[in-house]
């Protein structure tokens, strides 16, 4: 599990490494996957052949800002959304388990 890596220096409750771990991990794989998608669109938009250095310019041009845009789109979707729906998920559970125990 990811958050086990996280030092105690940055966070010593499990539950904080858990948190930091849910919202670094979709953000960060947006590193590696947006120039992969700045790669793809522009061959579609400009199928020409071309050098291959033309599209390496055009995507290390491109790829910081695209990546820190997709960052802030995809935290909310996967980073909180993905803790909010663990939470509630739990919550739930706890609540049906506590009509389930006769009183």
């Amino acid at each position: 599990m990811v958050s086990a890596t996280i030092p105690d220096s940055i966070a010593s409750q499990e539950y904080l490494k858990i948190l930091i771990a849910q919202l670094a991990i979709p953000a960060s794989i947006q590193l590696i996957s947006t120039p992969i998608h700045l790669f793809g669109l522009d061959v579609y938009n400009r199928p020409q052949v071309m050098p291959t250095k033309d599209r390496v310019a055009r995507i290390s041009r491109d790829w910081i800002g695209a990546s820190l845009l997709r960052m802030c789109r995809i935290i909310p979707a996967f980073g909180i959304g993905g803790f909010v729906n663990t939470e509630g998920r739990l919550y739930l559970h706890d609540q049906l388990d506590e009509r389930r125990t006769p009183s």
